[in-house]
């Protein structure tokens, strides 16, 4: 019984001699940085980065963790399994386009990322939720896209649910009808979201949620502790199908 117990105390005293690695991460993460190179191929450890999520990606496990460890601008990524993106401290870790499309029953979470349309055309989107069980979205920014800057519009049966704290969406839109967030599921698909503390500010249309086109569940929103302000049409519009309840609480 001895031997065991030997062994488990030498593995962690090896374990806490590994230089500088983030609390929350471990060595089945992958990890970006922008001094990272892609041609470090796998497995985009912490002490030799890939540069680029999308590439890390192909060398992350479903359910890991994809670590961002500097400031700097990584390209547009899709994610279509359960991952994480994870930039907490990074200040600056910056998105062009995210498309999320794992299908149901997975779960992707967003963290401390910076989702910016600046240097793209008309009607890019920021993050376009296709296919998921849920998205979780933590501490981040969403701005200057001409389209929409996040858009949940399942199809089929899928019951997207997402959840969005801390984060500010602001400067999106360009022409009526686009808007910070559109939730607008088709056919029996359904979105449930709740917004904890977001700030919707100068876009055309601070949150649309459409259930028109829903002939199913439809569209749920709880919106908590937030700011709606400064945007050019509404600030909330919202749109139920016939028969249907208000999708706002």
């Amino acid at each position: 019984m001895r031997r065991p117990a030997l062994a488990s105390a030498v593995f962690g005293v090896m374990f806490a001699l590994l230089p500088g690695l983030p609390a929350f991460a471990s060595s089945l993460d992958t990890f970006v940085s922008s001094a990272g190179s892609d041609s470090n191929g796998p497995p985009c450890g912490y002490s030799n980065p890939c540069r680029t999520i999308e590439y890390a990606l192909q060398w992350t496990l479903p359910g890991r963790t994809v670590v961002v460890l500097t400031p700097g601008t990584y390209g547009s990524v899709t994610l279509n399994d359960s991952w994480q993106i994870i930039a907490d401290g990074v200040n600056w870790a910056q998105i062009d386009q995210l498309t999320i499309n794992p299908g149901p029953g997975k779960i992707v979470t967003l963290r401390g990322l910076v989702f910016d349309g600046e240097s793209l055309g008309s009607g890019a989107q920021g993050v376009h939720i296709d296919q998921a069980s849920a998205v979780h979205m933590q501490n981040c920014v969403v701005r200057n896209y001409l389209g929409y800057g996040i858009v949940s519009q399942p199809s089929g049966t899928t019951r997207t649910r997402l959840f969005i704290s801390d984060t500010t969406i602001y400067n999106v839109g360009s022409t009526g009808g686009t808007s910070g967030i559109y939730l607008g599921p088709n056919g029996d698909a359904g979105v449930d979201a709740v917004l904890d503390r977001v700030h919707l500010e100068n876009n055309v249309i601070g949150l649309w949620a459409d259930g028109f086109n829903g002939a199913g569940y439809g569209v749920h929103v709880v919106l908590r502790d937030s700011v709606v302000s400064g945007n050019a049409s509404d600030g909330i519009w919202a749109h139920s199908a016939p028969g249907k309840s208000p999708p706002l609480s």
